[in-house]
């Protein structure tokens, strides 16, 4: 993979789904091992990881992120 200074175009979007997985907060890698490439589990989908939250634990996060991910764009 290329440099952050890379041009979008220039990403190999098409290979994305084969990357591997670095400092992902489910890993049991500690400290720097954390970086390292891990292969991605089958089920890694951390866009979803919230899905399978409790009503608290979504009002929780809410309360400290919301105005945040408001200011950021995001719809909520």
């Amino acid at each position: 993979m290329q440099s952050s200074t890379s041009k979008p175009e220039t990403f190999p979007w098409d290979q994305v789904d084969h990357m591997p997985v670095r400092g992902s907060s489910r890993s049991s890698a500690s400290n720097e091992a954390r970086w390292q490439p891990q292969a991605k589990p089958s089920n890694f989908n951390p866009v979803k990881r919230w899905a399978a939250w409790s009503d608290a634990q979504k009002a929780r996060f809410d309360k400290l992120a919301g105005r945040a991910l408001d200011l950021a764009g995001y719809e909520r």
